[in-house]
């Protein structure tokens, strides 16, 4: 009887997961004006209009009781996510071919909603959950792989926001992605390595490729090139 009990619950517990990203990106957020990364738990829970979202009736009916801290910190990280999705980035035909493999690959869609629940509910910072969201586009539109997603995922986990503007340095180099010479003391330059998106030899800073797809895609959330081109333009030769 207790294991019967238990695998009921997991079964109810992966269900809401489902429930919760098929919500989500099933709906388009609408433009409502508000910073979600902000926004108040006051604020969130006594704003008719936020109360409306379908995901966040969804995570509300889920939960049979108001939204507390934890529940509020995972709405406004998920919804930075859908912000992305929603965003107009994806073309009406790129969006409904990815929700049709989506809805009729049951494989795939466990996937992605076990990673975009155990994601977004682990970043620290909105902006980690916005690059997520970014890179999602990104993937939907073919210019990544499901395992470079994954990949990325893991790695914005350790990203640290403070460090996006050395990033868009170093882009601007005389030699995209390298800086000859990286003096010591600036963390920022820490804070890559840390995440894979950089890594130093000798007194030279390189962005890794990872580290590329993440400031393009991901950061800047510009689609225009491929993965290919931005390496080219970086020096590398990837097969």
């Amino acid at each position: 009887m207790y294991n019967n009990n238990a695998t009921s619950r997991e079964n109810n517990r992966n269900t809401s997961y489902e429930d919760i990203v098929n919500t989500g990106l099933s709906n388009p957020i609408v433009d409502l004006g508000i910073d979600y990364s902000e926004i108040g738990l006051d604020s969130f829970i006594n704003n008719e209009t936020v109360k409306e979202l379908p995901v966040i009736k969804t995570i509300a009916s889920l939960i049979k009781v108001g939204l507390s801290i934890k529940e509020w910190h995972f709405a406004r990280k998920f919804l930075k996510f859908l912000e992305r999705f929603h965003s107009g980035s994806l073309s009406e035909n790129e969006k409904n071919t990815f929700l049709e493999k989506y809805y009729e690959d049951s494989s795939y869609r466990e996937k992605v909603v076990t990673l975009l629940i155990t994601a977004n509910d682990k970043y620290f910072e909105t902006k980690q959950s916005e690059i997520c969201g970014c890179l999602f586009v990104a993937h939907v539109k073919g210019l990544i792989s499901w395992e470079e997603y994954t990949i990325l995922c893991g790695c914005i986990d350790r990203f640290s926001s403070f460090a996006e503007g050395l990033l868009d340095e170093l882009e601007n180099e005389k030699e995209p992605y390298h800086r000859g010479y990286q003096g010591a003391g600036d963390a920022r330059v820490a804070a890559l390595i840390a995440c894979a998106f950089a890594y130093q030899w000798g007194t030279h800073l390189y962005v890794t490729p990872l580290g590329i797809l993440a400031h393009q895609y991901g950061i800047k959330g510009d689609y225009t090139y491929t993965p290919e081109d931005l390496y080219s333009k970086a020096g590398y030769q990837i097969k």
